[in-house]
């Protein structure tokens, strides 16, 4: 699955990826900043530490752990943050990743999203994932959930959860969000689950892609249980307007084709008629001289000449 350090506001980044094998300076990693702490009475309360974050050949992984004691933020574990630096405005991003292996009694209250957000989360579009026995449900390890959590500053969660039938904690997948103007599309492994093309629904403002993981209630882990998601490879496309295939080059309603039809046409015409022209300017003093000379010896002939 595929997600969506200088801190820069450009909106023409070209086309980017990354194993994450190693740090980047496309991502910055949250130091010590806390998250939802304001969720289900605290429960949700998670410090987001560098330590949390690990680089590989298998990848980037994010690591949830349970604590015995109640962080700076007031909760009870620890986990990552990652935030794309440069803020974009429309494009296409694939992410390679699998979250949650491990047994239900330690996984059951895993979250994690991945999507593009805006500051102060005046517009996002996500996926969001849970583990294996969230909410009492066995088989969320197979599920994902895709929404638009808000829409330039006005809250609207649209969420909607598939089943994919297959296991996204064992297996990396590939994930892919498209948004445009006038579309967004969800995908994974190639399969188009969501698509919206209402533009009044649509974000229309720069954001940027973010990963993370935390515990959705830490009252259900225990003392140093710990769950994980890896990110393995990520890319993101520019959009680009799309050009129409058709222009009008006339007053009319022709196409291209149907213009360049008659253009033809009206240049063969204008190549007959130069031909034509030519050959007159080249043909017409001889002509004028032999009608001359006819004239000439008609002339002689009557006079006896």
């Amino acid at each position: 699955m595929i997600l969506f350090f200088f801190i820069s506001t450009s909106v023409s980044l070209g086309y980017y990826e990354t194993d994450f094998s190693k740090p980047d300076k496309h991502w910055e990693i949250a130091k010590n900043k806390c998250s939802h702490c304001k969720k289900r009475n605290g429960d949700e309360c998670t410090l987001n530490t560098p330590e949390a974050v690990h680089f590989g050949k298998d990848g980037m992984t994010i690591t949830t752990t349970r604590l015995s004691e109640q962080t700076s933020c007031g909760g009870l574990a620890t986990s990552g943050h990652a935030e794309f630096k440069d803020v974009v405005l429309y494009g296409d991003f694939t992410i390679v990743a699998k979250f949650f292996p491990g047994p239900e009694s330690v996984v059951r209250s895993a979250t994690a999203f991945i999507g593009w957000d805006s500051d102060k989360n005046q517009a996002s579009i996500t996926f969001g994932f849970h583990g294996k026995g969230w909410d009492g449900e066995p088989n969320w390890d197979q599920k994902f959930q895709c929404a638009r959590y808000a829409t330039n500053g006005e809250q609207s969660h649209e969420r909607k959860i598939f089943d994919t039938k297959q296991s996204l904690a064992d297996y990396f997948t590939t994930y892919r969000m498209v948004w445009t103007p006038d579309r967004i599309a969800w995908f994974v492994d190639g399969v188009l689950y969501r698509e919206e093309t209402d533009p009044t629904v649509i974000p229309s403002i720069p954001m940027k892609p973010r990963l993370h993981l935390r515990s959705g209630w830490q009252s259900q882990m225990s003392e140093s249980d710990t769950f994980y998601g890896t990110f393995k490879f990520f890319s993101y496309t520019p959009y680009k307007k799309k050009k129409h295939k058709h222009h009008t080059l006339m007053r009319s309603n022709f196409s291209v084709q149907e213009n360049g039809t008659q253009w033809i046409w009206y240049v063969a015409i204008f190549g007959a008629s130069l031909l034509l022209g030519c050959s007159v300017g080249f043909f017409a003093p001889k002509l004028t001289n032999l009608l001359g000379n006819t004239g000439k010896h008609s002339e002689t002939l009557l006079n006896g000449e």
